[in-house]
């Protein structure tokens, strides 16, 4: 059997990568990246800074679906602890990574129970669940490993 010379030197598919839905897995060069260059990343790059981006737009979010009447004004108080437990999730606590957790499940799990009520599961909350649980657990990962070294 002949092997055309074209067919041996393509690169390998990529395969489609689903890290961000299996969120507890941490690769191990990322997280060494993320501790050596911890002061330098850009906030876009670092777990703590993707995290307190996530939270910013889960706020500005909130805040549309307010003014568009899809939820009603008590949303507010969400829009307030996203911010609040952003700041301190950016400037590396821990209690906030765990408690921005927390706050994200709570609010993933109601958005589903509602939906579920109403006849009209949405799976898209699980996707979002699992995205932003990606970074806060990276972060946490970076600040726990960074507490261990001082």
């Amino acid at each position: 059997m002949k092997v055309d010379k074209d067919m041996t030197d393509q690169k390998p598919r990529k395969k489609m990568n689903f890290n961000w839905f299996f969120w507890w897995r941490i690769n191990p060069e990322e997280l060494q990246r993320q501790i050596s260059e911890y002061k330098t990343l850009k906030i876009y790059q670092s777990a703590r800074g993707l995290s307190f981006l996530y939270l910013i737009f889960a706020a500005l979010v909130t805040g549309i679906f307010i003014l568009l009447s899809v939820l009603d004004q008590t949303a507010f108080i969400d829009i307030v602890l996203f911010l609040v437990i952003g700041l301190f999730v950016f400037r590396g606590h821990r209690w906030a990574i765990i408690m921005a957790m927390v706050v994200w499940t709570f609010e993933k799990c109601m958005f589903l129970i509602a939906s579920i009520e109403a006849s009209n599961p949405s799976l898209i909350q699980i996707v979002w669940w699992t995205i932003y649980m990606q970074a806060f657990y990276l972060a946490f990962k970076v600040e726990r490993a960074r507490q261990k070294r001082l």
